[in-house]
């Protein structure tokens, strides 16, 4: 044993002493440190992995048996492994496991499912001096759950999962109380029955605490906290009242739940409709949008030419132009024509596109706001994907009319150049 590191010692009155120092008639006792046992013994544990070790099972059984009647019992960081010299079995959970003393380790139950301390504090309120110990750290899922020698963490489990299945956890006056906040507002004692719980009574709270956490667990935990209150009895004994009642109470919880959920079907295939005929609106409106701004554009291109041919029918010899280039007066009217173009295409692409931005964003806010069964990541999908294409379309359209003015502006800024390039020299 000292070659693995655990240097035992023998202790005589309070002091240590070596072997050969031990009379036949003297009282010693042999001392070893867990730690250096525990590497002894080949246990390599990482440094947030907790190990206990207890060399008899009755040990064991009275060290965790106490825990539970303590304010603040026995804790640890992250996992915990609890090694007993001769005990028959092993159990193991996601953060938690026990076997014999120097049988192969059970591996820690990694399908097994957790709970974050995000969701839990979500739902239960839980008093600071009841969380010394992380929420589901002594969940046990798998190995020998029936056996008579674990009966104390089984112990450990069922109060772990009970504080789930509550509204709020408290210290007062010496004990734990839980609060149910459903049909009826119910205190009771989470106090530790005589009989310690069957493995079956342990896998139906674990299970009901799991199911309780799955998809829509406001809805799940409400349902059953409400099941609950209606036969719970004011300052009763909690964990007692739900081997007898948390099974009915599950079953009508979840009967409950189908309900629930096809009503929340029925009303996301309504808000869909709903949300798709307001899509389909501003989609029509992006069109308009579209229409709009190509017709003032195609209508004031055509008024130009009009215009400019009108004005120029009866001076159509090259003679009559060329004395165009130097009348100050029909350069003022070209330049006051260029700005035009100009002043309209700011005009019309700001007022469109403002007006849409503004209505898009109303009704995005609109629907986030009175939406009661689609999520926001959902509504966001409908909005974007129905009028995108419609929107990416008024956008060229914005910007060939943009382009478009703005090329006519700078022809008829520069007509004098323009004009005397088209008519013959000399």
């Amino acid at each position: 044993m000292e070659s693995a590191g655990a240097h035992p010692r023998i202790i005589i009155d309070g002091h240590a002493v070596d072997l050969e120092d031990v009379a036949s008639n003297d009282r010693w006792a042999l001392t070893v440190g867990k730690r250096s046992l525990v590497r002894a013994l080949g246990i390599n544990a990482p440094a947030e992995e907790a190990t206990v070790v207890f060399l008899s099972v009755g040990a064991f059984d009275r060290w965790a048996c106490r825990q539970t009647a303590l304010k603040e019992g026995f804790h640890w960081p992250d996992k915990l492994t609890i090694l007993v010299e001769g005990l028959s079995g092993a159990v193991s959970g996601p953060q938690l496991r026990c076997c014999s003393l120097g049988q192969d380790l059970v591996e820690f139950d990694a399908q097994a499912k957790t709970f974050s301390a995000a969701a839990v504090s979500a739902l239960v309120q839980i008093a600071p001096e009841a969380m010394t110990r992380q929420v589901g750290q002594s969940l046990l899922t798998k190995g020998d759950l029936a056996s008579a020698e674990i009966a104390c963490l089984r112990r450990w489990s069922e109060r772990d999962a009970a504080r789930l299945l509550t509204d709020s956890v408290t210290y007062q006056r010496t004990q734990y109380l839980v609060t149910l906040r459903g049909a009826r507002r119910v205190t009771m004692a989470l106090d530790e029955p005589t009989v310690a719980p069957t493995a079956a009574d342990m896998e139906l709270i674990q299970n009901a605490a799991v199911w309780c956490f799955a998809e829509h667990r406001d809805a799940r935990h409400a349902l059953l906290i409400d099941r609950l209150a209606l036969d719970a009895v004011e300052n009763g004994s909690f964990i007692a009242f739900l081997r007898i009642h948390l099974k009915s109470a599950l079953q009508d919880a979840r009967d409950r739940y189908r309900l629930v959920v096809l009503d929340k079907k029925d009303t996301a295939t309504k808000e869909t409709r709903e949300v798709l005929k307001d899509v389909r609106a501003q989609a029509d409106a992006y069109a308009a949008k579209v229409r709009d701004l190509t017709s003032t554009f195609l209508r004031d291109l055509l008024a130009a030419l009009l215009l400019i041919g009108l004005g120029l029918l009866g001076r159509m010899s090259s003679d009559t132009l060329s004395q165009l280039l130097n009348v100050e007066a029909v350069d003022a009217f070209f330049r006051i024509l260029a700005g035009y173009f100009i002043v309209s295409a700011t005009l019309q692409v700001a007022t469109h596109w403002r007006d849409l931005f503004l209505t898009t964003s109303e009704l995005h806010r609109w629907w986030l706001l009175t939406r009661s069964s689609l999520p926001g990541e959902e509504i966001r999908r409908l909005l974007n994907d129905v009028i995108k294409p419609r929107r990416i379309t008024f956008f060229v359209a914005i910007g060939v009319v943009a382009v478009s003015n703005l090329f006519i502006a700078l022809a008829l800024w520069n007509w004098q150049t323009l004009l005397a390039s088209v008519l013959p020299s000399g």
